[in-house]
């Protein structure tokens, strides 16, 4: 018997995360990391600091866009319309990298942004509703039920990655052609029953639409931006969030071109270890949900923080 937190909701909540964790486990961080390195910039000399700029404007880019479509979704209550677009403009431009070859610099970073802007925004949405469906004090369980379910995804597009480019090298163009089309289809083909199921759980619309002052999303935001003396937890939170995510995002873009640069580890095994980690993140990954609601969510924190900061050191 399932418990009481777990039901319909959370498990077609918890399918959208399986589908962008297909993305994010296989083209960031591995594929697309090695692929813009070695066949579109192919200049070791200035490989990394075209790939760490082009990782800062994405994140700045969905950044910057992120808090107009949330209260543009907030306002018209279309959140799951806003996630369809969104992981629609993901799935299409990871689908679309297979066109970049060598020198594209400026395409390929292009590509990437839109990617990242989808699957970013996409995932914002898709965390908002949690609070809909966090109750007696179950938040922790829901959510890392959520972030182990999106590491069987990965897992599923690790290995699919893994039987398209087995003994290939980085610069058989074609065959990472295919392999982006695949993570780019199932991640929409994932997504898209999760979006069809929230929508149930779309909020109403929060203003009349004739209220231009109130309805407007940009207006919204400048208010927000406006209060934040009024908000100094949710300010403190951000400003935790963005270090915080800061040296995670960082880790993992670079982690496999770390390995391969300083030990020479080959593609096929690469992909293995991203599958290893993928496997030891699920258990891992539910014990410390359980562990942030018997305890507290503080206290999951630092204790991930501490795991990150000997594993670093």
């Amino acid at each position: 018997m399932p418990s009481r937190w777990l039901d319909r909701n959370v498990l077609t909540w918890s399918l959208y995360d399986v589908a962008t964790s297909v993305w994010i486990a296989a083209i960031p961080t591995v594929l697309y990391a090695l692929y813009f390195r070695a066949v579109v910039v192919d200049d070791p000399s200035r490989a990394d600091a075209l790939w760490g700029l082009a990782a800062g404007m994405a994140l700045l880019s969905a950044g910057l866009i992120a808090p107009w479509v949330g209260a543009r979704a907030d306002l018209h209550g279309s959140r799951s319309a806003w996630m369809a677009a969104a992981t629609a403009l993901c799935a299409a431009s990871t689908a679309a990298m297979g066109l970049v070859g060598p020198g594209q610099v400026l395409l390929g970073v292009l590509l990437y942004v839109a990617a990242q802007v989808g699957y970013t925004v996409g995932m914002a949405l898709y965390d908002a509703y949690l609070v809909r469906m966090a109750r007696g004090g179950n938040a922790g369980r829901i959510s890392s039920f959520g972030w182990a379910m999106g590491f069987v995804g990965g897992i599923a597009g690790l290995l699919v990655c893994l039987a398209i480019l087995r003994g290939a090298e980085l610069a058989q163009h074609e065959r990472f052609a295919a392999t982006f089309v695949a993570v780019g289809a199932m991640t929409a083909l994932l997504a898209w029953p999760a979006i069809v199921g929230l929508r149930r759980m779309d909020d109403a619309p929060a203003l009349r639409a004739d209220n231009a002052a109130q309805a407007s999303a940009l207006l919204q935001v400048a208010a927000s931006a406006r209060a934040w003396r009024r908000h100094p937890n949710a300010l403190k939170f951000l400003a935790a969030l963005f270090l915080i995510n800061d040296a995670v995002v960082t880790v993992s873009l670079f982690a496999i071109i770390y390995l391969r640069e300083q030990f020479g580890v080959g593609l096929t095994d690469l992909i293995k270890l991203a599958l290893l980690y993928q496997c030891l993140a699920i258990p891992a990954t539910l014990a410390f949900g359980r562990f942030a609601d018997r305890a507290s969510p503080h206290a999951a924190i630092f204790a991930t923080l501490l795991g990150w900061t000997g594993a670093l050191l």
